[in-house]
């Protein structure tokens, strides 16, 4: 959360975050912080689910919501209302991306 280049997103559900930044190796992130009492029952804690599109996929991605130019994390987040809508747009258009979860968040 909140590192450099980070964009947070609004998120419809309450005590999340969900933020968007480019990764080290040019691809983009997006991590979904759940301190909910959902999460605390589900899971014994805080929670992170994080969606990775990889570098070689930004052109797709870029093209497809329309964003030619300019931070693809501005674009994602003004785009998408939070990390539930986002992945499952990225399904529906079959970008590829990797999927992960973190039960230590």
């Amino acid at each position: 959360m909140g590192k450099p280049g980070a964009v947070k997103m609004s998120e419809p559900l309450e005590k999340t975050a969900t933020w968007v930044r480019p990764t080290p190796g040019g691809g983009v992130e997006v991590e979904h912080y759940d301190f909910s009492l959902t999460a605390e029952e589900h899971f014994g804690g805080d929670v992170a689910f994080f969606v990775v599109v990889s570098a070689q996929d930004i052109a797709l991605l870029r093209e497809l919501l329309g964003a030619p130019s300019g931070t693809l994390p501005d674009a994602i987040a003004h785009q998408f209302g939070g990390y539930h809508a986002f992945k499952e747009w990225l399904l529906e258009h079959g970008v590829p991306f990797e999927a992960r979860f973190d039960s230590w968040a």
